[in-house]
């Protein structure tokens, strides 16, 4: 390939990305503000434990008993509380940030 169509080709593929980031910057942007956003009705939140991540720290338990417990044999965390009561919402939220294996979701 000749050097002036390569530097043709690789400036129209610059272009394009440049074009892109913007949008690209904005969706990421909103799926990070879903994906963190907690604006329910009070009570209705719910406490989701992945399994497959869960690696029975305990750390969940440690920050809120009374949302979470963790299964005898399995020793993986489980929900007490379904839907969560409002007043034991901060403490799940906190409970969720705080899990090493980011394993558990307030939906």
């Amino acid at each position: 390939m000749r050097p002036s169509r390569r530097r043709f080709l690789i400036g129209g593929i610059g272009a394009v990305c440049l074009l892109l980031a913007p949008t690209v910057r904005a969706l990421s942007a909103l799926a990070h503000e879903l994906e963190h956003e907690h604006v329910h009705e009070q009570g209705k939140l719910r406490a989701v434990v992945n399994l497959k991540k869960c690696n029975g720290c305990e750390t969940c338990v440690d920050v809120c008993p009374e949302v979470f417990g963790i299964e005898e044999g399995d020793e993986k965390a489980f929900v007490k509380e379904d839907p969560l009561p409002p007043e034991l919402e901060g403490c799940a939220i906190e409970a969720a940030e705080e899990c090493m294996a980011g394993a558990i979701k307030i939906v």
